[in-house]
Formats: C-alpha cells, sequence, structure tokens
C-alpha cells in the first residue's frame, strides 16, 4: 500500500472516529446542561476559529515545509530552526489568548451573550476556561501540522482519535455524577487537551532530525517564508471571516437558546468535513512533492483521480445529509421540538457545506504551488458581500438566511473560483474537473437520493 493511500484510509478512519465523537454525545451535552449552555459551547468553537487568525499561515506553511523537507528541499538544521522559531512564537500568542479571554469575559458574558437561564457570571467563568482550552489547542495545532507534513498520518489519526474518544465521551461521567454545570465542562477539556498537546510535542521532535548546533530563536528561519505565510495567513484571516461571520452576528442577533439551535445545526452540517479533511490532508503533501518534482503530466493525472475520489467521498453523503435531515435529526436528538428547529437548517448548510467541500483541492494545488493571491482575493470579495448579507437577512428574513447566504457564497466560489485558477495552474483542465470530476457523479448521487426521498412514506 503506496503512504497516500495508507495515510487518506488512515484519516478517513481517524477523522470519522473523531468527528463521531465531536457530535455523537451532544444530545447529552444538552440534556445535562441546557440548550444555553450547549450556545456557549457554540461560542467556544466560534472564538476557537476566530482565534485562527493569529496564526497568520504559519500551522499551513508549516506543514508545507515539513513536506518539502521530505521531498529534499531543506537541510536538517534548516527545518529544525523553523520549527524552533515558530513554537516560541505559537507559545507566546498562547499565553495572549488565554490572557485576553480572562479579561474579556465579564464583557462577553454579560453584554454579548446576554443569557437568560445561566447566571453571567457562571458564563464569565466559562470563558476564562475556554481561553485556556483555545491556547492550548493553539499549540496542538503546531505540532500537528508538523507532523502531518512529515506523513506520519497514521500514527497522528490513531493519537488523535484517542483523545477524541476521551474529551467526548470521558466528560459525560463528570456530567452526570460530579457536576452538570459548564464550568466541569471546560476543566475537563482543559486537562485532555493539555496532555494531547505535551503527546504531540514528543512525537514531533522525535520526527525531526536531530539538530546539528544547539537550537536558538533566528527571525531569519521566520523572514525565510514570510512570503507565503504571509498569503496563507491573510487566507486564514478570510476564511475565518467568511466560515464565522454567521455565528458572530447570529450569537449578537439571537437569543442564547435560539443560537443554540443554529450552533447544534451548524455542527450536524460541519460532520461533513469528515469526507473532505482525511482526503485533502493526505492528498497535499502529495501535491507538493510532485509540484517541487515538476512532473505536469504526473500532477494532472493525479489531481483529477483525487478531485473525482473526493466528490464520491462528499457528494452523496451531503445529498442523504439534506434530503433526510428531519428523520436523522430525530434520531440523534429523540426530540421534535429541537427537530422543527434544526432540521432545516442542517439541510440548507450542509448543501453549502458540500460545495464549500469541492473547492478544497484545487485550493490545495494552489498552495502546493506557492500561490496565495487567487484564494486571497476571491475571500475579501466574498467577506465584503457576505456581513451585510447575513445581517440584513437575517433582520428580514430571520435565521434561515444566513445559510442561504451560505449556499449562494460557495456556489460563485466554484463557478469562479476554478476557471480562474486554471488560467494559471493545470491549463486545459478545467472541463475535466467540471465533467468528469465533479458533475457526472453529483447528478447521480442526486436522482439517487430524490428518488429514495419521493419513496420514503410521509410521516415515516
Amino acid at each position: 500500500m503506496g503512504t497516500v493511500t495508507r495515510n487518506i484510509l488512515a484519516n478517513y478512519l481517524g477523522t470519522a472516529w473523531t468527528g463521531l465523537m465531536g457530535f455523537a454525545f451532544i444530545p447529552l451535552y444538552v440534556r445535562f446542561l441546557g440548550i444555553e449552555a450547549y450556545g456557549v459551547i457554540g461560542i467556544f468553537a466560534v472564538l476557537q476559529s476566530v482565534f485562527m487568525v493569529l496564526d497568520m499561515g504559519m500551522a499551513p506553511t508549516l506543514s508545507r515545509e515539513a513536506a518539502r523537507f521530505q521531498a529534499g528541499a531543506h537541510r536538517p538544521q534548516a527545518i529544525r530552526e523553523l520549527v524552533h522559531a515558530a513554537e516560541r512564537v505559537y507559545w507566546a500568542i498562547a499565553i495572549g489568548i488565554a490572557a485576553g479571554l480572562a479579561l474579556a469575559s465579564p464583557w462577553l458574558a454579560g453584554d454579548w451573550l446576554r443569557p437568560q437561564a445561566l447566571a453571567p457570571a457562571a458564563v464569565a467563568q466559562a470563558l476564562m476556561l475556554m481561553g485556556v482550552v483555545i491556547a492550548l489547542r493553539w499549540l496542538a495545532t503546531l505540532y500537528r501540522s508538523s507532523i502531518q507534513g512529515l506523513q506520519d498520518q497514521v500514527w497522528l489519526n490513531v493519537v488523535t482519535a484517542g483523545f477524541a474518544t476521551l474529551r467526548g465521551v470521558g466528560v459525560i461521567p463528570v456530567l452526570a455524577w460530579l457536576s452538570p454545570i459548564i464550568q466541569a465542562f471546560f476543566i475537563y477539556q482543559a486537562a485532555v487537551t493539555g496532555l494531547e498537546a505535551l503527546v504531540l510535542a514528543v512525537r514531533m521532535r522525535h520526527l525531526l532530525p536531530a539538530p546539528s548546533a544547539p537550537l536558538r530563536f533566528r527571525w531569519q528561519a521566520l523572514r525565510d517564508i514570510w512570503r507565503f505565510a504571509a498569503g496563507m495567513g491573510g487566507i486564514t484571516v478570510l476564511a475565518v471571516l467568511l466560515t464565522q461571520t454567521d455565528k458572530v452576528l447570529l450569537s449578537r442577533l439571537l437569543p442564547l437558546a435560539e443560537f443554540g439551535h443554529y450552533a447544534l445545526a451548524s455542527t450536524l452540517a460541519a460532520a461533513l468535513y469528515v469526507m473532505v479533511a482525511p482526503l485533502n490532508n493526505a492528498i497535499y503533501p502529495r501535491l507538493t512533492e510532485l509540484v517541487v518534482q515538476g512532473d505536469q503530466h504526473r500532477l494532472a493525472v493525479a489531481y483529477h483521480r483525487y478531485c473525482q475520489a473526493l466528490t464520491l467521498a462528499v457528494v452523496p453523503a451531503a445529498l442523504v445529509l439534506a434530503f433526510f435531515a428531519d428523520h436523522l435529526v430525530l434520531l440523534w436528538t429523540r426530540d421534535a421540538e429541537l427537530t422543527r428547529a434544526v432540521a432545516p437548517l442542517v439541510s440548507l448548510l450542509v448543501i453549502g457545506n458540500m460545495l464549500n467541500g469541492l473547492m478544497h483541492l484545487p485550493y490545495s494545488l494552489q498552495l502546493a504551488h506557492g500561490w496565495t493571491r487567487l484564494t486571497a482575493t476571491v475571500n475579501l470579495a466574498a467577506v465584503v458581500v457576505l456581513v451585510p448579507a447575513i445581517y440584513f437577512g437575517v433582520k428580514t428574513f430571520g435565521v434561515i438566511a444566513a445559510p442561504v447566504v451560505w449556499i449562494t457564497l460557495n456556489s460563485g466560489y466554484v463557478a469562479l473560483g476554478v476557471p480562474l485558477m486554471h488560467r494559471k495552474l493545470l491549463g486545459g483542465e478545467m472541463w475535466r474537473w467540471y465533467g468528469q470530476d465533479v458533475l457526472a457523479p453529483t447528478f447521480a448521487a442526486l436522482a439517487a437520493a430524490a428518488l429514495a426521498r419521493a419513496a420514503t412514506p410521509r410521516g415515516y
């Protein structure tokens, strides 16, 4: 079995299990803590993504540079110095994240979220604990990205799945038998995440070559990659705005309980990325290697093969979830009232996520070439449209407007982003991407899903 195939299989198994642990127990969290407290957990997911803007492209850059080291483009001492310098920067920012959230927590709890069932002081304490968890996950991102680039993805997925199990399952006894409060939830998450970051750090150091000289902080190591990292940083900032603007605005516009419904729908719709991330994480280092080797024919063949695999993985799953959201949410939550509030949002959000997922490999092809300008430019234009569209849409039509805007945005990516990319990369391959890689399997899956829904008895 080849390295890429082995990594894809490991990524699917690991990501599927991690995703399962991430959302399988949400109904229990809601039962023990209440829907407002789950809204606070939804804020945790938003803040974790928002703070990723401070990464400024460093994590994907380290993954790329580690893959280039594997392909022979770096000296051993150079990659060690780069990781050493990045780690020092990450630690400084992690401390800033924890301190910043601790200072801002009273204002966020009292003036922004405005809880009704929960005491503002309890929400403020939960936000302070969130800061610790986010800081630790921030550090883990550095180590995880380096390990991915070094293509030790089988080990990484085993460990990630193990810690996901600890996070998802282990907190249930804490809430059931010790303390069913939101603060206990985050204390437990902080302990598990701290242990995970430590294990990943040890593994990364084991995989990297031994330094030939004592390591010290060198700005030059970071300056050597600043151009690509800056482009990635811009893309990261814009990506966070694109994917989190709805939640940030809705957390302000909606009551915390209603925001909890939207957060629940977003979590279930995001399960689709279980089908996207494993392929993308395994294929990106391979695309980088092929670009370094300069073999355009092999690159085109591999690109189309992987894009077809991504479509076959993502589209059928998305359409099943979209067409049968009401059945699946009811099965998941065992709560008819909650299902009526959440299922329509899931159906729309998952279609937007499907379109977004199809763009991951074209995006990875751009990064493999070190080209970040296109995605940054397109994302900037999208943000300018997205923020007012969601704000005025939700004000006018209610919460349902947010996923409709998300679908419209990602339709634009598919229609415009791919032609712009193929004007520079793999010229002449655009129509094959649309026809063979995407549309043919999509139409087949759409017909099957529609027939299955039509054949389902009413009320079943």
